[in-house]
């Protein structure tokens, strides 16, 4: 009879340790939680100012988007009038591993430019280059619309037929960014090269 007794006592004394176990560790572990929740919140804020200074964060269903607004001063949209730049959550995946674990991807619609709007850049970028005077024979190879933070912008690479490579083939590519929003044109890559083919 003795040992029944101590038998429910020792059962219920390591029930009431546990429950007072229970009951000092749950709000920790609920603090815990949270306050990873808000260093994830902040780190993503981070993340989300480092390349975009006026955001706004929607959420549309699973899916988080960011609007890269323009500073507040500014209400210009440039010379297209385009609308801001849009950013995707995504989750890193890749088989070099991932810096962070998120990555926001630029959601470019299609219609963003029209053919008018997109031949008038590619134009500019003939112009202020030179490129269309100094080599008639060029062709467009490529016009890919990039973003970053509130800004468009366009890698516009030509192909000058006649020039050697340096792979001994006929076609020398060139490339060229273009704000589209301003329209200041950059050049890029290395200077064109003079054996003719």
């Amino acid at each position: 009879m003795k040992t029944l007794h101590l038998g429910i006592i020792t059962t219920i004394g390591i029930t009431i340790i546990g429950m007072v176990v229970f009951f000092i560790v749950s709000p920790v572990n609920d603090y815990s939680s949270n306050h990873d929740s808000e260093n994830t919140e902040n780190y993503d804020t981070q993340e989300i100012l480092s390349f975009c200074s006026n955001p706004d964060v929607e959420k549309q269903g699973n899916d988080i988007f960011v609007i890269c607004q323009h500073p507040k001063n500014s209400t210009d949209n440039g010379i297209f009038n385009l609308p801001t730049p849009t950013y995707k959550k995504t989750v890193c995946q890749s088989m070099h591993g991932c810096l962070y674990a998120y990555s926001y991807i630029p959601q470019i619609p299609n219609d963003l430019l029209s053919s008018k709007q997109k031949q008038e850049s590619i134009n500019k970028v003939l112009q202020a280059t030179g490129l269309g005077v100094n080599y008639p024979d060029i062709q467009l190879e490529h016009f890919l619309i990039l973003a970053t933070g509130d800004k468009w912008f366009a890698d516009v690479q030509f192909i000058i037929p006649h020039i050697m490579n340096g792979y001994n083939h006929c076609g020398w590519y060139t490339s060229t960014q273009i704000d589209l929003q301003t329209f200041e044109v950059s050049p890029i890559g290395v200077p064109i090269g003079t054996q003719k083919c």
